[in-house]
């Protein structure tokens, strides 16, 4: 805090007479600020849809993802058909 006037002198509307240095205020102002930011991104982006480098990320996320999901697809049904030979076979009249 920093006092600007000396006591018993005159002031004078609108004159500053404390100065008040608050860094958690100012720390609170410069995150909020960065939230507005963000936010403001995210509401671009939520209006113009996604960038076109973002896209092409999109799909090779997903053709590497496409070979195991494959392989995992085979490897289900393979499982079932064990099963499904494995079940004893139901037969007429509840026996």
């Amino acid at each position: 805090m920093e006092v600007l006037i000396e006591e018993g002198k005159p002031v004078y509307p609108g004159q500053v007479l404390v100065k008040f240095e608050d860094f958690e205020l100012i720390a609170v102002r410069d995150q909020l600020r960065a939230k507005v930011a963000a936010a403001e991104a995210e509401y671009t982006k939520a209006m113009e849809g996604p960038r076109d480098e973002e896209k092409r990320a999109a799909r090779r996320r997903g053709c590497r993802c496409q070979g195991p999901l494959r392989k995992d697809e085979r490897g289900l049904a393979r499982e079932e058909e064990k099963r499904q030979r494995k079940r004893p076979e139901s037969r007429p009249g509840g026996s």
